[in-house]
């Protein structure tokens, strides 16, 4: 083979393979006869994700039946006095009741969003106790009458980091702020009584969301959130896991089928020589609507 031919095929190796090269320089990307940073790279993927047909809004609205079961305790410092109340047990409050809850899920960008959920509930009754029990300084004897009620609220808003995205599956990681607000109490105006006690914090949360899709009608999605808190005489755990089933009458429109279980754990010191123990538990099947679009 002459030098000349030998020339004219390096060449052309050279062009084919560096041609269509695509080499990365000092932020820049150079293809051919284009030249794009990685900033605009990052923006063409957004853009092709939000003209795309993928969905990015999920919406779920849930209601459960759910099994209760929370309690207040009160303990001297030294830890060799305490009480416990049983919520259900002793001052009467449903075990168990419909509860409602939601949550919303934003896809901005192919890696990232915005991840929200939030639910509320209130019970109250009036009884007269059956037994002799303390709350915080005060001791109500066995026969007389009072209303007991315990309220709680859970919102939740952060950050939703995409891990796997393809086609029939998705897999985030989320960063949340809680704001968790519980409230006990008793009241009873023949024995001048009218105590309460409260716990309301914000609190960071992380855990994983996860969908997939297992047939073109059916989808299996949940998640799983946890945090443990011990700050300036402040402890507290928080857990928050539901897994569901999820039929699609339409494309848009999920009906979901599922379990919940959410438990909440707080301990803080009172103004008075009690420090306070809350515990809240619950648990359930739930069905629901789940938004896509």
């Amino acid at each position: 083979m002459n030098t000349f031919l030998k020339v004219v095929i390096n060449v052309i190796i050279i062009y084919v393979v560096i041609s269509p090269l695509t080499t990365t320089a000092n932020g820049l990307v150079f293809s051919g006869d284009s030249i794009k940073s990685k900033k605009e790279q990052r923006l063409d993927k957004r853009k092709l994700f939000r003209n795309s047909n993928e969905r990015r809004f999920f919406i779920t609205a849930k209601a459960m039946y759910a099994d209760l079961n929370s309690s207040v305790r009160f303990e001297t410092p030294s830890g060799l006095f305490s009480t416990q109340i049983g919520l259900e047990r002793h001052l009467g409050l449903n075990d168990k009741m419909p509860l409602l809850s939601g949550s919303f899920i934003w896809r901005i960008t192919p890696r990232s969003g915005l991840f929200s959920n939030y639910y509320g509930l209130k019970r109250k009754n009036t009884i007269t106790l059956e037994q002799d029990i303390i709350f915080l300084d005060d001791t109500l004897y066995q026969g007389s009458s009072l209303q007991g009620y315990f309220n709680t609220r859970v919102f939740g808003f952060g950050y939703l980091l995409t891990v796997l995205s393809e086609e029939k599956s998705f897999l985030g990681v989320y960063f949340n702020a809680y704001w968790i607000a519980l409230k006990t109490g008793i009241n009873s105006e023949a024995f001048n009584v009218d105590d309460h006690i409260g716990f309301q914090a914000p609190l960071p949360n992380f855990g994983i969301v996860a969908i997939f899709e297992l047939t073109d009608w059916m989808s299996i999605a949940g998640s799983f959130g946890t945090f443990f808190l011990n700050v300036d005489g402040i402890s507290g755990s928080f857990q928050d896991f539901h897994v569901n089933l999820s039929f699609k009458p339409l494309k848009c429109l999920g009906v979901d089928v599922g379990y919940q279980v959410f438990d909440v754990s707080a301990s803080f010191p009172q103004e008075s020589s009690f420090r306070t123990i809350m515990n809240y538990n619950y648990k359930g099947p739930m069905v629901g609507f789940t938004f896509r679009f």
